[in-house]
């Protein structure tokens, strides 16, 4: 291959590359084992400064419905380290859990729910991650 045609074949590839869709966020199931509906899917508004500072690309959010309340945020962050990070600075509150696979950093919050209700619903959410 010559290099004019090597710098052609390096330009397309490029192009090509550039003009490609950003992968699509990950999709939060609709329901929840337990009667949990989930509601519409927003982006938060505010995400925390830590979670910027360490490399946020996208966010979203959706609240379901069930037995009381539950609120999901996902934090796709930049790479799997800034991820695995949060999980290490963030200051954990009572009626919260939170999680990370892959890029992904996921706070589950209920106020008043119990640990083990919260973790096993935060495992549905987990699992849903992956597909």
């Amino acid at each position: 291959m010559t290099n004019l045609s090597l710098c052609a074949a390096v330009t397309a590839f490029v192009v090509l590359l550039g003009c490609s869709r950003p992968a699509a966020p990950p999709s939060l199931p609709a329901a929840l084992d337990g009667g949990w509906v989930r509601g519409e899917t927003e982006t938060p508004r505010e995400p925390p400064e830590l979670v910027r500072k360490l490399g946020l690309a996208r966010s979203h959010a959706a609240v379901y419905s069930g037995s009381g309340k539950l609120a999901v945020t996902v934090y796709e962050m930049t790479s799997d380290s800034g991820a695995f990070e949060l999980v290490q600075k963030w200051k954990a509150e009572p009626g919260q859990i939170f999680l990370h696979k892959g890029r992904y950093f996921v706070l589950v919050q209920s106020p008043g729910m119990d640990t083990r209700t919260l973790s096993r619903l935060a495992g549905q959410i987990e699992a849903a991650l992956g597909r």
